[in-house]
C-alpha cells in the first residue's frame, strides 16, 4: 500500500486516512504508520514541486509568460472598469465633475466686458497702488453716503456699515 495511490499531489487529510489506513488494516502502529505516511507525503510532494518547477522553466523557455499575483489583479480591475455599467457611472461623474466646478461669471461683476488678463492687475502694481479686494458696489456706496449716519466710517478701505447695522450700533 502506497500513498502516490491517492494521487500524485495528495492533501494533508489523504496523508491522515493513509496513516489511519495502515494501523487498522494493515496492523502497522500507530507510529510507524505515522512515520511511513510522513515520509511518503513529503517525497510526493517533493516530486510535485521539482515536477512543476521545470515544467514552468521549460514554458519559460518556449516563451510563456506567467503573470504575478500583482498583475492578475490588475487585470481582473480593468476588467471590472472597461464593463459597460462601470464606464457609464465614470462618464456621468465626470460630466458632473464638469458641471460642478465651472465658473459661474455674473455680468455685472464690475469687472467689466473683458478680462485683462492679470495686465491691470499688474500696472497698478507697477503704479504702487495696493489692491483693497474688496468688492465695495458704486451704486451702494453713493446712496449711502448721502446718509449722515454713514459719515462715522472713516476708513476708506472698510466698506460703509447698512444703515439697519448702524441703527442697532446707536441703540445700545
Amino acid at each position: 500500500m502506497r500513498l502516490s495511490q491517492r494521487g500524485k499531489n495528495p492533501s494533508p487529510e489523504d496523508a491522515v486516512r493513509f496513516a489511519v489506513n495502515l494501523h487498522k488494516h494493515h496492523k502497522a502502529s500507530l507510529t510507524v504508520a505515522y512515520t511511513r505516511a510522513v515520509a511518503e507525503f513529503r517525497a510526493l510532494r517533493a516530486e510535485h514541486d521539482v515536477a512543476s518547477s521545470f515544467a514552468r522553466m521549460e514554458a519559460e523557455a518556449y516563451g510563456m509568460v506567467f503573470p504575478s499575483e500583482l498583475d492578475r489583479t490588475f487585470e481582473k480591475e480593468d476588467i471590472v472598469y472597461k464593463a459597460p455599467e462601470r464606464k457609464r457611472a465614470l462618464d456621468e461623474g465626470a460630466l458632473l465633475s464638469r458641471k460642478r466646478w465651472r465658473a459661474i461669471l455674473n455680468i455685472d461683476s464690475g469687472m467689466g466686458s473683458t478680462w485683462s488678463r492679470g495686465q491691470q492687475y499688474v500696472k497698478l502694481q507697477e503704479e504702487g497702488v495696493r489692491p483693497t479686494h474688496l468688492f465695495i458696489d458704486q451704486s451702494q456706496q453713493s446712496s449711502t453716503s448721502q446718509d449722515p449716519a454713514a459719515s462715522k466710517n472713516t476708513d476708506s478701505l472698510t466698506p460703509p456699515a447698512s444703515p439697519d447695522f448702524l441703527q442697532v450700533l446707536d441703540a445700545r
